[in-house]
């Protein structure tokens, strides 16, 4: 069995998801799964379909995910309450990212034309927005406020990052020598952090503030740094390679 979580909220609730795999190492199942903080674990798939992966739980212990019936789909719940499953009209693939608190989600979908952000607002309502000139559209994480960050693919395939303000307008950014810019992550105040990659191909953390000033930073002696995740007092969590993977916090 192979478990990976992907979020967790400030009760110590944590989303995730793990396989199943036979005597022989074949591949059974996937299930989400919901941990709570005294670590009863409760188990989730989706009303039909399969390989369900959760990847974000807010603050009211609502979480979103995607499952597979064919094609990829939204999904959004508690473990209290019924699965409810969505897609943007005319998406063939549906990716949800992230999850406020106000219970907003964004992600990104593919359709005939292409691949779009979404919004999904509480009563449902799915709302498609492209950084303009973007060939490919894909939102990563949603602010306590509102604000998406996310990367796009411009006409000569080069990711840069962008961020989305509440009332729909969208500030593009890359750091200084990029050229790939990977966002992952929005704090409450608006603080981006994520990955870019400079001429070297080598791979930089950065830290993006609200006023747009951008830092690039480093884990000593490593060869690749990004950042994941950061909080209300501007503490980043992230991974960094130097020989395997591991783990680090940037303390402001």
């Amino acid at each position: 069995m192979n478990t990976a979580t992907t979020g967790i909220n400030d009760l110590g609730q944590v989303v995730g998801f793990y396989r199943e795999y036979d005597g022989n190492c074949a591949f059974v199942a996937q299930h989400g799964f919901v941990r709570d903080p005294a670590g009863a674990f409760t188990s989730l798939d989706p009303p039909s379909g399969s390989d369900l992966q959760l990847v974000a739980i807010n603050n009211d212990a609502s979480f979103t995910g995607y499952y597979l019936n064919a094609s990829y789909h939204g999904v959004v719940g508690t473990t209290h309450a019924q699965l409810t499953t969505f897609d943007p009209p005319g998406a063939v693939n549906t990716f949800p990212s992230a999850i406020n608190d106000r219970g907003i989600i964004t992600g990104y979908y593919m359709d005939n034309e292409g691949t779009h952000g979404f919004l999904r607002n509480t009563r449902g309502k799915l709302s498609k927005f492209d950084v303009p000139s973007a060939q490919k559209t894909f939102a990563s994480g949603i602010s306590s406020k509102g604000l998406i960050t996310g990367s796009y693919r411009d006409t000569n395939a080069v990711l840069h990052g962008y961020v989305r303000m509440r009332d729909g307008t969208i500030a593009t950014f890359d750091p200084t020598g990029s050229t790939s810019t990977l966002p992952f992550g929005i704090g409450p105040d608006g603080l981006i952090v994520g990955e870019y990659t400079d001429a070297n191909h080598r791979i930089h953390g950065f830290l993006r503030r609200s006023t747009g000033a951008i830092k690039s930073f480093d884990v000593s002696g490593a060869f690749s740094t990004a950042g994941i995740a950061a909080n209300n007092f501007a503490t980043i969590s992230g991974t960094y390679f130097h020989d395997h993977n591991h783990g680090f916090v940037r303390i402001k």
